[in-house]
C-alpha cells in the first residue's frame, strides 16, 4: 500500500492510497484538483473512488471538479446534502463495501459537521489494512489489529491554554488532541501495526516532533506525521 500526502491541516487535506492491484482510493479532496491530477500522473481511470469524511472545505473543495472529470464521490448522506451534490451523477451515499479486492467500512466521527465519517480499508490481496480518522474529537470504536493507522492528532491541550493566555483564542472543538489520541492507542491492539501516521496537526497548537515522540513511547510502533509531499511506500511484513 502506498500513501501520498497532498495536504494535511486546515489549509487542505488529501491523501492518495494506492493498493497492490493498482487501484487508487483518494481520501479527502481539500486541495486544488489540478494538484491532485498532477500527483496522480493523470491516471484517472485507476481512481476507483473518492472518500470524503465531511463537508468542510479543507476536506471537500475539489469534489465539484472531480465530479465533472468523472470521478466517483462517496460520503454520508448528510455530507452530500451539505455540499449540495447528493442528486448528481457519480455521487454516492456511502455504504460499507466488500468487493473481490477490498473491504471499506465507515464509522461515525465526532465533529462539528452534519454527518461526519471515519473509514477503514482492507486490501484482500496483501491483507494490509488502514484506519483513517480525522476531524473527530474522540472515537468510541476500537480498531484492533490493523496494519496502518492514519489518525488525527490536532493539538496539545497545554498549548491551547498557553496561546489563550497570550491572547490568541483558538477553538479546537471537533478535533482530536494528542491526549485523546494516546488514550485511543492505549486501548488498541497494535500487534499488527507497522506504521502510524499523524494527520491534521495544528500549526498553532501542535508540535509534530513531540507528538511523534510521545506516540512512539506509548505504542512502540513506527510513528511519522503527514506533511505535503510525504510518501509512504508500505509493504506488509509477515508476523
Amino acid at each position: 500500500m502506498k500513501i501520498e500526502c497532498l495536504g494535511s491541516g486546515s489549509k487542505g487535506n488529501c491523501y492518495i492510497v494506492t493498493l497492490e492491484s493498482g487501484d487508487i482510493i483518494i481520501l479527502e479532496a481539500g486541495v486544488p484538483y489540478k494538484e491532485i491530477k498532477k500527483v496522480l500522473g493523470y491516471r484517472l481511470l485507476d481512481v476507483k473512488m473518492v472518500l470524503i469524511t465531511h463537508e468542510h472545505g479543507d476536506h471537500s473543495k475539489a469534489v465539484y471538479d472531480m465530479i465533472e472529470d468523472g470521478l466517483h464521490i462517496y460520503a454520508s448522506k448528510g455530507t452530500l446534502e451539505a455540499l449540495g451534490i447528493i442528486n448528481l451523477r457519480r455521487v454516492h451515499v456511502f455504504e460499507d463495501m466488500n468487493t473481490s479486492k477490498y473491504i471499506i467500512k465507515g464509522f461515525k466521527a465526532q465533529h462539528n459537521a452534519l454527518e461526519p465519517l471515519m473509514f477503514t480499508i482492507a486490501d484482500k490481496t496483501t491483507r494490509e489494512s488502514l484506519v483513517f480518522i480525522t476531524d473527530s474529537a474522540y472515537t468510541d470504536f476500537i480498531f484492533n489489529g490493523f496494519t496502518y493507522y492514519l489518525t488525527e492528532s490536532n493539538y496539545i491541550a497545554e498549548y491551547v491554554e498557553e496561546t489563550r493566555e497570550e491572547g490568541i483564542y483558538t477553538n479546537p472543538v471537533g478535533h482530536m488532541s494528542l491526549e485523546n489520541n494516546i488514550e485511543m492507542y492505549k486501548r488498541t491492539d497494535l500487534s499488527n501495526c507497522q506504521q502510524i501516521i499523524l494527520v491534521h496537526i495544528s500549526d498553532t497548537n501542535g508540535n509534530p516532533d513531540r507528538m511523534v515522540r510521545e506516540l512512539k513511547e506509548v505504542t512502540n510502533c513506527n510513528v511519522d506525521y503527514a506533511k505535503k509531499g510525504k510518501v509512504w511506500d508500505l509493504k506488509p511484513t509477515p508476523f
